[in-house]
């Protein structure tokens, strides 16, 4: 009993005066710098956890650009070149229905202008190249010697098949109206 009394004070003797000098059990080696230790880094040893300061940096590769959007029934939203479609005079005091193809192509706006006289535009409608009709509320309007744009949708370009404009006279003096219909295509 007094052998293992001893020993268990030197043992805490041994280890109070190892704490006391900073060679303490957390550090496991003795209080000696070892390459690589993290607890004693070595000022001239390179930390392995460092960027090594005698190598420039490494510049982050740049990502590649996007792809391409691949555009179906849709496409971007701006007017790349007018086209004219189609021209006709319209009737007095009736209704004529002018159905202008524009053969599955990517449009942006349509654009009425109307010639030596009023007409009033009643309704306009779209059938897109999926087979949707689509009307075009903001276009019923009269218009006399102007040009009428009006956008296919805010955000994209549509693919369409035709146009349908309807639209009447209301004059009973002077010449027919005549109606010019230019598409705005986004190709």
């Amino acid at each position: 009993m007094k052998k293992s009394l001893l020993i268990s004070m030197l043992v805490i003797a041994a280890a109070s005066q190892a704490m006391a000098w900073g060679q303490g059990p957390t550090y496991g080696n003795g209080g000696y710098l070892v390459p690589g230790d993290s607890h004693n880094l070595n000022p001239y040893e390179p930390n392995p956890y460092e960027p090594n300061p005698y190598q420039p940096p490494v510049q982050p590769h740049r990502p590649p650009p996007p792809p391409q959007p691949i555009y179906n029934d849709l496409g971007p939203a701006r007017t790349v070149r007018v086209q004219q479609f189609a021209q006709s005079r319209i009737n007095k005091l009736t209704n004529e229905v002018i159905t202008v193809h524009a053969n599955h192509q990517l449009v942006n706006e349509v654009i009425l202008r109307a010639s030596k006289n009023r007409i009033d535009i009643l309704k306009v409608e779209a059938v897109l190249s999926n087979g949707q009709l689509i009307e075009l509320p903001q276009a019923r309007r009269s218009i006399k010697n102007e040009d009428l744009r009006v956008l296919v949708d805010g955000r994209y370009s549509l693919r369409i098949d035709r146009l349908y404009v309807t639209a009447s006279s209301p004059n009973l003096v002077g010449s027919r109206a005549e109606i010019t219909v230019y598409l705005g295509l986004a190709q």
